[in-house]
């Protein structure tokens, strides 16, 4: 993409190319179209004239949601979706990016050197690093799973928007009805209940029975004896 640019003579920053490159999932066709539909919108094409263009949210409001999933803040999650929808953003495509996020920060927990399985900047990956910090393995399994039947079944029966805020209230609302937060309680594996230990005394030697003393008979004494 930088070559094309420069071939052409637009101006295409680094964080734009690869933006893009993320958005066409791989595919260099989709690539392609994605830039040339930022080349007739935008005379600079920065990261956030990618987003703008294509309506990408930013990372920043992606870990925002997170970290509010994970609080359990409902009313939090309401209003990022809200500031999101009134952007313009895409409510299915912003579905696909928390399933990026939430990927990239599996990435993240299991993988030595991520920055290589990654396609984000070095600020970005930061901003996932520290979204890791909170989250486990299992808390973000379950929210891909979740995340992954909304978006399948996005247009089928609600509206997308609608769609994705139940998936994220399902999620909050699994924070809060947990003893602790959802994210820390997934990792602690199940621990059954131990019933106290009571000490049981040592046995006591029983004494030797005593056995009764015989009476011992005297020889009867005649008149004759003495």
């Amino acid at each position: 993409l930088l070559a094309i640019a420069q071939k052409e003579g637009f101006m295409l920053t680094p964080d734009a190319a690869l933006l893009i490159a993320k958005a066409a999932d791989g595919s260099a066709r989709d690539a392609l179209s994605l830039l040339d539909k930022c080349v007739s919108a935008n005379d600079e094409i920065t990261e956030q004239a990618v987003r703008d263009t294509i309506g990408i949210a930013d990372v920043s409001y992606l870990c925002d949601i997170a970290e509010k999933v994970e609080q359990g803040d409902l009313s939090g999650v309401m209003t990022v979706i809200s500031q999101l929808y009134a952007a313009s953003k895409d409510m299915e495509r912003l579905c696909a990016e928390l399933m990026e996020l939430y990927r990239d920060v599996l990435v993240i927990k299991t993988v030595k050197t991520p920055s290589e399985h990654i396609l984000s900047s070095g600020a970005q990956i930061e901003q996932l690093k520290a979204l890791g910090e909170k989250a486990t393995i299992p808390q973000i399994l379950s929210a891909l799973t979740l995340l992954s039947e909304c978006r399948d079944s996005m247009g089928r029966q609600l509206d997308p928007r609608t769609q994705l805020e139940i998936a994220l209230l399902k999620l909050c609302t699994a924070a809060v009805e947990a003893p602790e937060p959802v994210i820390k309680k997934a990792a602690q594996p199940e621990q059954k209940a131990k019933a106290p230990v009571t000490a049981v005394p040592p046995p006591q030697e029983k004494e030797p029975e005593s056995k009764p003393e015989q009476a011992v008979s005297q020889p009867l004494q005649t008149e004759g004896d003495g």
